[in-house]
C-alpha cells in the first residue's frame, strides 16, 4: 500500500459510504470501488464488509486505519536519522588520549561544546599507550587522537595538527635530596638514573628524551628503560631516578616534584587522524573544535 492507496482507504473508512468518499476525493464512485478492490487484492485481506445498505470496516481494516500512520511516521523518522547519519549529525566519534596526558581546560571546553551542539552524536573517549593509540588511528579503531609529538616518522600514515607547545620538566621523587632547593642543579642529574618509557610503549620517546639530555648537557649515570607508565610512576615515587615530563596527570601528585627545564625545552601536543577516515562525524568535529595552533 502506498500513500495514495491509504488516502483512498482512509476516506472510505471515514465516510463508510463510497459515493460520499468519491465526491470528497473528486473521482467517480466506480473508480473508487475498483481502487479499493485492487488494494484488498494486493494486500490479500478484506478491508470492508459491504452490503446493499452499509459499508463497515473489518477487524483488519480497523488495524490498518489505526496503524498505517504510525508506520509511515516511524519510516520517515528512520529516513531522517539515516540522512543525519550520512551528514555526520548523528552517530559516534571515538577519541583517544595518550595515556598519562591531561584533558586540559581548552580540550575539555571544546569537547563539552561539541557535545552540547550535537546531542545526537555519542562521544566515546578513552586513554591508550602512545604506540597503541597511533596504531588504532591507522586501523580506524578510533577516529581522532590527542598525543605528544616526538618524531614525524611515528605519524607517517596520519594527518597531524599542532595544538600547543608544552613546557618540559625534570621529575623526581619529593624525597629526593635535590628537592632541598627551589631550583634544579642540572649537574646533579649526572649522578642519578634516567628513567625512560621504552620503545615498546613510545616508539621514539627514548630518542626524544636522550636528545633533550644532550642539548642540556645532562649525562645520567645510568639509563633504565621502563615497559609501562604505571611502573615509571612507581619508580619515580620510590626515588629510583628522574624523568622528563610535561604537565601530565602526575603534575599535582604531592609525592613528586616537577622542576621546569630551561626556556626552549618544550614538547608538542598534537591532534591526529587518518586522512581517509570515512566517519562523517569526524569532518564535523574538525570543523567545530577550535584547538589548533594555540
Amino acid at each position: 500500500m502506498n500513500e495514495k492507496d491509504y488516502v483512498y482507504f482512509r476516506e472510505v473508512a471515514k465516510c463508510l459510504n463510497y459515493t460520499k468518499a468519491a465526491e470528497n476525493l473528486y473521482i467517480s464512485q466506480p473508480a473508487l470501488t475498483k481502487r479499493i478492490g485492487d488494494i484488498e487484492r494486493k494486500l490479500g485481506i478484506t478491508l470492508f464488509y459491504r452490503t446493499k445498505h452499509s459499508v463497515t470496516l473489518t477487524p483488519a481494516g480497523r488495524i490498518l486505519l489505526d496503524g498505517y500512520p504510525k508506520i509511515t511516521t516511524s519510516f520517515q523518522n528512520l529516513m531522517d536519522k539515516a540522512k543525519l547519519a550520512n551528514e555526520g549529525k548523528i552517530g559516534t566519534i571515538r577519541i583517544g588520549l595518550q595515556e598519562g596526558q591531561n584533558l586540559d581546560e581548552d580540550l575539555v571546553y571544546e569537547l563539552k561544546r561539541f557535545k552540547e551542539k550535537y546531542p545526537n552524536i555519542e562521544v566515546m573517549i578513552a586513554c591508550h599507550p602512545y604506540n597503541q593509540l597511533l596504531k588504532m588511528l591507522e586501523t580506524g579503531e578510533i577516529d581522532f587522537g590527542f598525543s605528544l609529538y616526538f618524531d614525524a616518522a611515528d605519524y607517517n600514515a596520519l594527518e597531524v595538527k599542532v595544538i600547543k607547545e608544552m613546557e618540559s620538566y625534570i621529575v623526581v621523587s619529593a624525597d629526593n635530596e635535590m628537592c632541598a632547593s627551589d631550583q634544579m642543579d642540572f649537574e646533579e642529574l649526572n649522578n642519578h638514573t634516567l628513567l625512560i618509557v621504552g620503545s615498546g610503549v613510545v616508539s621514539s620517546g627514548a630518542w626524544f628524551v636522550k636528545k633533550q639530555c644532550r642539548e642540556n648537557h645532562i649525562n645520567p649515570a645510568k639509563i633504565k628503560l621502563i615497559d609501562r607508565y604505571s611502573t615509571l610512576h612507581l619508580l619515580l615515587v620510590l626515588n629510583e631516578g628522574f624523568a622528563f615530563m610535561n604537565q601530565n596527570t602526575w603534575f599535582t601528585d604531592s609525592k613528586l616534584r616537577f622542576f621546569p627545564m630551561p626556556k626552549g625545552n618544550t614538547v608538542t601536543r598534537v591532534a591526529s587522524w587518518r586522512g581517509n577516515n570515512d566517519n562523517p562525524v569526524l569532518s564535523i568535529l574538525l570543523e567545530e573544535i577550535h584547538l589548533f595552533g594555540k
